[in-house]
Formats: structure tokens, C-alpha cells, sequence
């Protein structure tokens, strides 16, 4: 009798809910998003200001006044007669980001996490367009994609053939030029609409992930980072050794804040990574089964790029916030400032 084998389903890399649960998975989750968010951190220089022209001489004569003052300023403290510890710093650093982080997420809670969740909504849907686009998920491409729709497999196959379709064209012997141009803007009005219309089938899916993702984050606030600001003040300032940079005041000065903004992002992605993923598995788990989502939309909610955007939001919003409170001694254009010291250290 010959034994027959039995045909195996196809492999998949796609991260089922069981898989993505595990201790594991969301570690390899949290570090890839960090170094995601560090690229992202490198690559983005920020001018301050970027359509307007400066003036070489005004800005030499501000950046000696600025100096001016900094020496000033510095040689103060100096002067001080009273200096404390490292271990009383350390406390006094902890208990000013714990009370400006609390100042932040009381008061002003609702208004932060409306706009931050708002902008949350809009990145999440840039990202999964481009993700069904095979333009941006990190881990995915456009060829090992399932093709769901029949409009997506037309579009992929005539996008990924479109410059030799118009070079194609080009090549021809046509009558007129206008003619030719008319021909090639009729191909690519074409792919454009294979494009919204692939989109557009792929928005009920969309709409379920943006719920999903929204009451989860609703419940990390809530639930997990503004019951737990004390430990994250104690974890951040204890990892980020900014008391080693400390001029002797509970502040963080501009060369500790790398290090400090690292650590703050680290802790940050591990807890919402390890208070999110179980939510939404779990939700995903429970959908009926006429809103089912297709294997890439499963790889996309687990996919580094997302909590890395995440990040920048939240976290960006919150050192905006710790900048206007004094935690943070940066400069009043900290985000530009800081892309050209880079700059200036890279040359």
C-alpha cells in the first residue's frame, strides 16, 4: 500500500494572535521599534524656520550671546555654596519628572490624549495604505503579499511593470507628441484609480484596526502609564545616568538628554507594547467571522513600525511638554538646535 502524503499548507511568516502574546515576541517587538525610532531620530533634522532666509551675522551674534550667557549662568552655579549629593539629586531629578509628568497627564490628560489619540488615527492609516501598498512595512514585501481583492493583484502587477509599460511607450511611433503625452497620462490616471479603488476595499479593515487600536491605547493610558509615571520616572532617570551629566540642578541639560530621551522611549514602547499586544490579540480573537482580518492586516497590527509611530507621537508631545516646564534645559528651538549640533558632530 503506498502511503500517500498528505499536501501541507503553505508556510507563513505572519504572526498569529498566539504567537504575538508571548514574553518573547514582544521583547524582539519593543527593539525593533527603538531602533526604528532611533532612525528615525537620526535621519529627521528639523530646521527651525525652514522657509524663511537667516542672516549669517545675526545668527553669529546670537549664537555669542547665547554662549555669553551660558558661561554666565554657569559660572553662578559654580559660585553656589550649596551643593547636594549625587543620591539627593537623583531623588530630587525623579520626583520633579514624576510631578511634571503627573502635571501633564491630570490637568491637561483629556486634551493630551484627544489630540495625541487623533493624531495616532491619522498615522496608523498613512502607514496601513503604505503597508498595502508595499511601500513601507519593514518586514513585507509586495510579492509575498496574499492578493484579497481582484483589483489588487491589477494594480500590483501594473505597478510594478508601469516604467517598462511607459517606456514601452515611448518607444512608439506615434503620430504626434500630444498624442503620445495623452496616452501616458491615460496609464497613469489609470494605476491611480486601481489604487483608490483597492484602497477604498480595504477601509472596512481599516476602521476595525483603528477601533481596536484606540481602546487599547484608551486603556494603556488609563490603566497602566498613568498609574505607573512614578516607576517610569525612577526606570528613566536611574537607566539614562543623567545625574552624570548634571550641572547640580533636578534638571536635564542638553547633553544628558540623548540619553535620557532614549531611556524614555525604551520604557515607554516595552509598556505600551506589553499592556497593547495582549488587548488586541485578544480582540482580534473575538471579531465575528464576517469581519475576519486577512493574514497582512494581522502582520500589520504587529508590525515594529506601528508602536515605533506611536512613539514619536506620545513621547515627542510629552518632552514638548517637560521643555515648557523647565525639566528639560534645552533650547527654545530644541528639536532644530539639536539636529544641527548633530550636524556639526558628524562633519
Amino acid at each position: 500500500m503506498t502511503n500517500v502524503k498528505k499536501p501541507q499548507p503553505p508556510s507563513s511568516n505572519v504572526p498569529r494572535p498566539t504567537r504575538t502574546t508571548t514574553g518573547k515576541f514582544k521583547a524582539e517587538l519593543a527593539a525593533a521599534a527603538l531602533g526604528l525610532r532611533n532612525e528615525q531620530i537620526e535621519a529627521r533634522v528639523v530646521y527651525y524656520g525652514p522657509d524663511q532666509a537667516t542672516s549669517p551675522e545675526l545668527d553669529a551674534v546670537t549664537d555669542a550671546v547665547v554662549a555669553q550667557l551660558a558661561a554666565f549662568q554657569k559660572a553662578l552655579r559654580r559660585k553656589s555654596p550649596t551643593r547636594i549629593d549625587r543620591q539627593e539629586l537623583e531623588i530630587a531629578m525623579i520626583r520633579a519628572l514624576r510631578e511634571a509628568l503627573e502635571h501633564l497627564f491630570g490637568s491637561r490628560r483629556e486634551s493630551f490624549l484627544r489630540f495625541r489619540s487623533q493624531e495616532v488615527s491619522r498615522r496608523v492609516t498613512k502607514l496601513f495604505f503604505e503597508s498595502e501598498l508595499g511601500s513601507r512595512v519593514a518586514r513585507d514585501t509586495r510579492g509575498s503579499k496574499t492578493i484579497g481583492f481582484p483589483v489588487q493583484g491589477l494594480y500590483y502587477a501594473l505597478a510594478d511593470h508601469g516604467a517598462s509599460v511607459e517606456r514601452s511607450m515611448r518607444e512608439q511611433r506615434w503620430a504626434s507628441e500630444e498624442q503620445r503625452v495623452h496616452a501616458i497620462e491615460r496609464f497613469r490616471q489609470m494605476l491611480k484609480e486601481l489604487r483608490v479603488e483597492f484602497l477604498r476595499q480595504t477601509t472596512r479593515e481599516l476602521e476595525v484596526i483603528l477601533e481596536i487600536m484606540g481602546r487599547a491605547l484608551g486603556a494603556f493610558f488609563k490603566e497602566v502609564l498613568v498609574p505607573g509615571l512614578g516607576d517610569l520616572a525612577w526606570r528613566v532617570v536611574r537607566e539614562a545616568r543623567v545625574v552624570d551629566e548634571s550641572d547640580g540642578r533636578p534638571q536635564v541639560i542638553e547633553s544628558a538628554f540623548p540619553a535620557f530621551r532614549t531611556a524614555f522611549d525604551r520604557a515607554f514602547l516595552e509598556m505600551l507594547i506589553e499592556a497593547t499586544r495582549d488587548r488586541v490579540d485578544e480582540e482580534v480573537s473575538t471579531l465575528p467571522g464576517s469581519a475576519r482580518l486577512r493574514d497582512d492586516t494581522l502582520a500589520f497590527l504587529a508590525d515594529a513600525h506601528v508602536y515605533s509611530e506611536i512613539c514619536a507621537i506620545v513621547c515627542d508631545a510629552i518632552y514638548d511638554f517637560l521643555h515648557s516646564e523647565g525639566f528639560l534645559d534645552l533650547p527654545a528651538d530644541w528639536r532644530a538646535h539639536l539636529g544641527r549640533a548633530r550636524d556639526s558632530a558628524e562633519t
